[in-house]
């Protein structure tokens, strides 16, 4: 079986279509290993970063006197800092957040229903989580899940649909976001700031616009080189 790997870069996006038909979407600094044609039982890819995938349904052909059944799609997340998950696809709609620098990574499901299982040390999964439409399941860096059982579908897939969306979103978690959409770095002269903030922003908007935008929460910033420096 031959592999293809894509990513994509700071302020990249993409769409693949796998195989199969399913449409894969990357966001910034993320990618995906996938087989250039699924053989065998089931269809698996690894992904970094964040990735919305929107899932084909393929049945396997029966064996002689046997009932066809659904090829199962899974996604094995990969993470840098070691923890990660498998998600078990028993639906369609689905993103994946898995920075190394969020504080857990994210499996939140907009169609069907999905299977989240941690994946530890040794290689093995640990307990399985089956999450509904509308929620999602949440790994921490210490290795707790939670489900929270209203996200936010909007503001989850809105980098999909070209958008900074934030529904009273902490000023750490949109200066993330626009680091790896602008390819730039954050430095905080004064501390963390613990302001949140509300409104959409269009995503080919320049940086500078953008942050003009964002001091309307308090919070000043300066662009030296490929720096947003923060002031509280």
């Amino acid at each position: 079986m031959v592999y293809n790997t894509l990513s994509t870069p700071r302020g990249g996006q993409y769409k693949l279509v796998l195989s199969d038909g399913s449409k894969v979407w990357l966001n910034a600094s993320s990618s995906i290993r996938y087989p250039s044609s699924f053989a065998g039982n089931e269809r698996v890819v690894e992904v970094t970063g964040e990735v919305y995938f929107e899932i084909s349904h393929v049945i396997a052909n029966a064996s002689k006197g046997g009932t066809a059944k659904k090829v199962p799609f899974k996604v094995k997340i990969i993470s840098p800092g070691g923890e990660g998950g498998e998600v078990e696809v028993l639906g369609t709609q689905f993103n994946i957040n898995a920075y190394a620098d969020e504080e857990a990574i994210s499996t939140t499901l907009l169609e069907g229903s999905i299977k989240f299982s941690p994946l530890r040390p040794e290689g093995k999964t640990g307990d399985a989580v089956v999450i509904e439409p509308g929620q999602q399941v949440r790994l921490g860096k210490n290795g707790s899940l939670k489900v929270l059982k209203e996200a936010d579908l909007e503001e989850t897939i809105a980098w999909k649909n070209g958008l900074f969306m934030m529904n009273s979103a902490a000023i750490p978690v949109v200066l993330r976001q626009l680091a790896r959409w602008y390819d730039v770095y954050i430095v905080y002269r004064k501390g963390v700031p613990e302001g949140r903030i509300t409104g959409d922003i269009p995503r080919e908007m320049n940086l500078s616009e953008v942050l003009k935008v964002m001091e309307l929460s308090g919070v000043h910033f300066k662009i030296e080189d490929r720096k947003i420096v923060v002031n509280p």
